[in-house]
């Protein structure tokens, strides 16, 4: 009698943020917006409700088919230390915006270049970066990787990245001028 080994693969939920493709809703266009320009700590989210937050300079720029498929890839990845944030601070001035056909936001993420930094909003609940723990060299380097790809799409839909705070500040009254040029006034 012969005996044959049954190999049985146990699966377990490996602690990767990435359980499938970000941000989990189908988007008809994904638009990159200045925003947060007055410099507030506590103005994160460009969206508030349905609408975009007032602080969001219009009209953005769209995101072409294939960059719009990176971002997914990028926000698909392990990005729990820099919603964490590899600095103290977070006052974000750039966000990447999903919208449905009705044009109302899905889901969206904003940025801070200075602070190294993103937050993600979404229906899902995603994993955060485990309380205590440090990161090692080679996460921080992942992820200074992926926030400069992520500057890097910004800078070619030629909104600015900017070094200091103080810049977004004086650029304020300008962004919103060059807008209203474009595409009217708010209302």
């Amino acid at each position: 009698m012969r005996l044959g080994w049954a190999v049985v693969i146990i699966l377990f939920p490996v602690e990767i943020q990435a359980r499938g493709r970000w941000p989990g809703v189908a988007a008809k266009t994904v638009r990159v917006y200045l925003y947060n320009l007055a410099a507030k700590p506590g103005d994160s989210s460009p969206v508030r409700g349905n609408t975009l937050n007032q602080s969001v300079v219009q009209p953005g720029v769209a995101l072409e088919s294939a960059e719009t498929k990176e971002l997914a890839a990028l926000f698909s990845s392990d990005t729990r230390l820099l919603e964490m944030g590899l600095s103290n601070c977070y006052v974000p001035h750039h966000a990447f915006v999903y919208f449905d056909a009705a044009d109302r936001p899905l889901a969206w993420a904003s940025v801070c270049f200075g602070c190294d930094g993103i937050q993600l909003y979404q229906p899902r609940k995603r994993s955060q970066w485990p309380a205590g723990k440090e990161a090692q060299p080679k996460e921080i380097a992942q992820a200074q990787a992926l926030l400069h790809r992520l500057k890097q799409l910004v800078v070619a839909t030629k909104l600015p990245v900017l070094e200091r705070l103080e810049d977004y500040t004086k650029l304020q009254g300008v962004a919103h001028e060059e807008a209203n040029k474009t595409v009217g006034p708010q209302k």
